[in-house]
């Protein structure tokens, strides 16, 4: 009896996974001139969706988040959007039937998931286009690769007023992620500030740096509690090196929870969480 497909956006084990990047499984379905777009990442509960309106967005935004498959409709098979793909990106493409993208088909399953009336609370109600993807991505995960998927529990839609996007050529041209340059040893700007502590503080960095922030409030935020944690180790030095070396030893909490969640863990995991919780609680202390 098959109990689940492993794929390589899909695998749990940890020797599967870079730890400072997500694992990103992308849906994309067409709806006239505009392409929906939907991201999951099985291993962090990642769920995102969003809508651009040409070719030449949808191939941008595929190239920025990088992932490692993608499913896509019929509809979907343009060659030259194919041949773009396949230029900037070694993803796996697995084409699912036209019915998986129904934009009723595919309300229905969002809303069986998240068992919810309707999606007006995720902000999906106007977007026709991002329902169709994330519905058959959903329905992907679930029924054909047989991947636990009750811990995506909510499910967030990008916005180009709150983030800026930055493309993949942005993002090479300034370094950000890989260096161009032989500037500080080769160096990007992610190796250079990452000083996290833990995979999932890596991941949240890439994240902020990836998607910049352009709301003022925000962005105003951030910076308070930036801010905050300056002062608290300029006034508690002591307690400040005591909670990043605290940080040191917690591994992948995030991940390792998810996969004892989804049943995929082993006694180790067990016993490498309980590590992790005491040193939580002396971070907390």
């Amino acid at each position: 009896q098959v109990v689940r497909i492993v794929t390589p956006a899909t695998a749990m084990n940890s020797s599967c996974i870079e730890e400072s990047s997500h694992s990103l499984i992308a849906s994309i379905a067409r709806l006239g001139t505009r392409w929906g777009i939907a991201l999951v990442d099985v291993t962090t509960a990642l769920f995102q969706a969003l809508e651009v309106e040409s070719d030449e967005e949808l191939i941008r935004e595929l190239t920025r988040v990088h992932p490692k498959e993608i499913v896509m409709s019929p509809q979907a098979d343009n060659p030259a959007v194919l041949a773009a793909i396949d230029a900037s990106l070694t993803s796996i493409r697995t084409r699912l039937p036209n019915w998986s993208f129904a934009v009723t088909t595919a309300e229905t399953i969002l809303r069986s998931h998240f068992k919810t009336a309707t999606l007006d609370g995720f902000g999906l109600s106007e977007r026709p286009a991002a329902i169709a993807a994330a519905g058959a991505l959903i329905n992907h995960l679930k029924d054909t690769l047989m991947v636990p998927v009750g811990h995506l529990r909510t499910i967030d839609l990008i916005s180009r007023s709150r983030n800026m996007i930055l493309d993949r050529s942005t993002l090479a041209n300034l370094d950000i992620f890989e260096s161009t340059s032989k500037n500080q040893s080769g160096k990007s700007l992610f190796h250079i500030i990452n000083g996290t502590k833990t995979p999932m503080g890596a991941r949240l960095l890439r994240s902020w740096l990836q998607s910049p922030l352009m709301d003022i409030q925000q962005i105003e935020e951030r910076q308070e509690t930036v801010s905050a944690s300056i002062q608290f180790m300029q006034e508690r030095p002591k307690a400040f090196e005591e909670a990043l070396l605290a940080l040191e030893k917690i591994r992948d909490l995030e991940r390792l929870i998810l996969r004892i969640h989804a049943g995929h863990s082993g006694p180790r995991d067990l016993l490498f969480l309980a590590h992790c919780c005491t040193y939580v609680e002396r971070f907390k202390n």
